[in-house]
C-alpha cells in the first residue's frame, strides 16, 4: 500500500508540473495578439478584395483567443486531475483524462500512460474507494 500512495503523490507532482508546463506553452500566443495588426495586413493582401475585412480581422483573433483558452482549460484540467490524485479522489474522472493526456505527446504521453497503469491497479482501487482516505 505505502507504494501505492508513493505512486499517487508522485503522479500528483507530475500532474502539476505538466499543468504548469502546458500553461507556459499558452505564452507565445500573446505575440500573436500583439501581431494581430501586421498579421491581418499580410491576410488582407492575399485575400481576394471581395471578402470583408472585418470577417478576417475577427477570425484571426477568434482563432488566438480560442487556442489561448482552451490551453488554459487543459492546464487547469491537468493541475485538477494531480490534486484529485493527491486525495485519492475521482479515479474515474482521471482515468479519463489520462486517455485524452495520451495525445499530448511526448510528456502527456508519458505521464498518461503511467497514471494509467497506476490507476489501473487492483490496489489502488482499493485506496480510492477506502473510507477516511479523501484526506
Amino acid at each position: 500500500m505505502d507504494r501505492d500512495a508513493d505512486h499517487l503523490r508522485v503522479l500528483a507532482i507530475c500532474h502539476y508540473v505538466l499543468a504548469a508546463l502546458t500553461a507556459f506553452s499558452a505564452i507565445p500566443f500573446w505575440p500573436g495578439f500583439a501581431l494581430s495588426g501586421l498579421t491581418l495586413r499580410m491576410l488582407r493582401a492575399a485575400v481576394p478584395p471581395e471578402v470583408p475585412h472585418d470577417l478576417i480581422e475577427q477570425l484571426v483573433r477568434t482563432i488566438f483567443w480560442s487556442l489561448f483558452l482552451l490551453t488554459l482549460l487543459h492546464a487547469s484540467i491537468v493541475a485538477y486531475i494531480g490534486w484529485c490524485l493527491a486525495r485519492r479522489k475521482r479515479r474515474l474522472l482521471s482515468l479519463v483524462f489520462s486517455g485524452f493526456n495520451l495525445l499530448m505527446v511526448p510528456l502527456g504521453t508519458i505521464l498518461g500512460v503511467f497514471t494509467l497503469v497506476v490507476l489501473l491497479r487492483p490496489s489502488v482501487k482499493k485506496l480510492f474507494t477506502a473510507p477516511g482516505t479523501a484526506g
